[in-house]
């Protein structure tokens, strides 16, 4: 009889242990993955774990085929040619325009130029990575304050995983076998809110501290409604890619693949589609996707066995007897996934705990899909809390040996503000579930 108590202890801290020894998520994953299944599984006799081990080649085979993953390569190659499209250089352009007028309007214009890059892209590190080259030069330039600065851009990059596409709702959907196209529908509404929340927070900042955010020239109408010819194919790309989702005419891995071609067309047409951007574009693609599938396919060897042992029964029978609420559980998830992304990057943050969480999540009653959008506000959070969160790397490493405090104190505000957007989807969890309801049920 195998004891689960035991093997998931040690599971837990041989976890830990590699992790701390500086082993790569995935190799850990895959490792832990592994041995438990020659030795668990197949009891330590050779010819019943090797028979177990014949799992791992079926698992790769069949999530590596997966039509709905295949839209995370299509999705990076999008952004990696939109990087080099000029694009973020028009919307920033345009955000100036429309609010610039406003207390703290030239980081109010550039939260909101990231809102519409990330409802093309997905990309939260390409969204800080092109915002951190073109915005923060300019607003720094104007007098603004440099940790305000920073710390904006590198929080509102956060919006492009939580405004549809993400491909972090990819991964979610896709170990948990919930509609990709729903959890985009389901991720709009929380991302305006986050968006109106940075915004309010920003203009109250610059009201507050008006030598630190000066308010820029007014810009005539005219000058604006130019604007918004410039942003024809942002929202062209916009439609192309989520308006086939919503209407139900593509599904997401279709969207995605016109939403590359389509990215495409336009850095052809801005002139920028070199044959070294070409090769870029490519490379990144393959180099971003290898890394993510990689990290998926070892946490679903993982979670075979997790799944085998019976661990997620385990634990919903251990909450029982406990007779702890779903809610304590829910806010003791959130609070683990806050330590995680302190420690681990988001992706392997998902991969890694979803094949427990996952069931038992779903097993204490609350909707998968309103779960999903908290996960992706959890992993926001992951991206701009030190000492593992990219976006402040990336902004970071933008500004040429500055202090990387800057940076994390800049983004402390905007954390909160994520605190805050989890409290209001519990309060509130129409605020993700009201709209896939009446466009789903048309």
């Amino acid at each position: 009889m195998v004891d689960v108590e035991m093997i998931s202890v040690v599971g837990v801290l041989g976890l830990f242990a590699l992790l701390a020894m500086g082993l790569e998520v995935a190799f850990t994953l895959g490792f832990l993955g592994l041995i438990g299944l020659y030795f668990t599984l197949g009891h330590g006799a050779p010819e019943t774990g090797v028979r177990e081990l014949g799992a791992v080649g079926a698992i790769f085979f069949t999530n590596s085929n997966s039509f709905v993953l295949t839209a995370i390569p299509l999705f990076v190659l999008m952004g990696a040619f939109l990087l080099h499209s000029g694009l973020g250089a028009t919307l920033f352009d345009a955000g100036m325009k429309w609010f610039g007028w406003l207390p703290g309007g030239p980081i109010v214009g550039t939260i909101a130029a990231n809102a519409v890059f990330g409802a093309i892209t997905g990309s939260s590190t390409a969204a800080a990575a092109t915002f951190g080259t073109v915005a923060m030069p300019e607003l720094i330039r104007q007098g603004f304050n440099r940790q305000v600065v920073k710390g904006a851009i590198a929080s509102a990059g956060t919006l492009a995983i939580l405004i549809p596409p993400s491909v972090t709702m990819i991964i979610y959907g896709a170990m948990t076998e919930q509609s990709i196209g729903r959890l985009f529908i389901a991720g709009a509404i929380p991302g305006l809110v986050l968006g109106t929340l940075f915004s309010i927070y920003t203009i109250g900042l610059a009201m507050a501290r008006p030598a630190w955010c000066p308010t820029s020239i007014g810009v005539r109408w005219r000058a604006r409604l130019l604007a918004i010819k410039d942003l024809v194919p942002a929202i062209v790309l916009i439609v192309a890619v989520l308006g086939g989702i919503y209407l139900g005419v593509t599904t997401p891995t279709e969207a995605a693949a016109v939403g590359a071609f389509c990215a495409m067309l336009l850095a052809m047409l801005n002139r920028r589609l070199t044959l070294p951007v070409l090769e870029s574009a490519l490379l990144d693609a393959a180099r971003t996707t290898s890394m993510i599938m990689f990290i998926v396919v070892s946490a679903l060897i993982a979670g075979h066995v997790i799944t085998k042992l019976g661990v997620p029964l385990a634990i919903n029978d251990a909450i029982r007897a406990a007779n702890l609420s779903p809610w304590t559980v829910f806010w003791l998830l959130c609070g683990i996934y806050l330590i995680l992304g302190m420690l681990i990057d988001s992706v392997s943050m998902i991969v890694m705990t979803l094949p427990l969480v996952g069931p038992l999540v779903q097993g204490l009653g609350f909707d998968m899909i309103w779960y999903g959008v908290v996960v992706v506000v959890l992993v926001e959070l992951s991206l701009i809390t030190p000492p593992v969160g990219l976006n402040l790397y990336i902004i970071q490493g933008l500004t040429k040996g500055e202090p990387f405090a800057e940076v994390a104190l800049g983004s402390l505000p905007y954390t909160l503000l994520l605190a805050v957007l989890i409290a209001l989807l519990v309060l509130w969890p129409d605020m993700a579930l009201w709209l896939p309801r009446v466009l789903t049920s048309r």
